[in-house]
C-alpha cells in the first residue's frame, strides 16, 4: 500500500495497492473528537473515525470511474456517515452503523451491477495515514 501525497500543500492524496487506486481531494480534513466521544472503525484495523470530514474520493478504470463526496460528522456522539452523488452530489444515502454500511447503501443505489463492493474504510479514506497524523498535531 502507498500514499502518494503533497498534502497539505495539495489537498490530493492518491492511495495505492495491487489491483486497485483511490484518489481523495480532502475538502475538510476534520478532528478527531475527544476520548471519551472517539469512536473507531472494527477490529482489526481499528482507525479513528474524525467528526467534521469531507472528502472527494474517485475510483475505477477510466472508462468506469465513479466520483462521490463522503462527510462524516457526529451527532449525539455517534458519527454519521453520508455519500453523496450523481453529477452535482445531488443524491445522498446515509448510515449511522459503519461506514462499509454506507457504502452498501450506495452501490443498491447507484450500481446496476449486482454484488458491487467497495470498502467503506478506503471509499471514507480512514485508512490514510497522513490525515491522522495531520489531525493528532491540533
Amino acid at each position: 500500500m502507498e500514499e502518494v501525497h503533497n498534502y497539505p500543500f495539495d489537498p490530493v492524496i492518491k492511495f495505492k495497492q495491487p489491483g486497485r487506486s483511490f484518489s481523495y481531494k480532502i475538502i475538510k480534513e476534520g478532528t478527531y473528537p475527544n476520548k471519551s466521544s472517539l469512536v473507531y472503525t472494527l477490529p482489526p484495523n481499528k482507525y479513528r473515525i474524525p467528526d467534521n470530514y469531507v472528502v472527494e474520493t474517485t475510483w475505477g478504470r477510466s472508462t468506469n470511474q465513479c466520483t462521490v463526496q463522503c462527510i462524516i460528522n457526529y451527532n449525539d456522539s455517534k458519527p454519521v456517515f453520508q455519500i453523496c452523488f450523481g453529477k452535482y452530489f445531488e443524491y445522498k444515502v446515509s448510515s449511522v452503523k459503519t461506514a462499509t454500511d454506507a457504502a452498501n447503501l450506495f452501490h443498491k443505489q447507484y450500481s446496476s451491477q449486482k454484488g458491487t463492493k467497495t470498502s467503506g474504510i478506503y471509499l471514507f479514506g480512514l485508512q490514510l495515514k497522513i490525515l491522522d497524523k495531520v489531525r493528532d498535531k491540533k
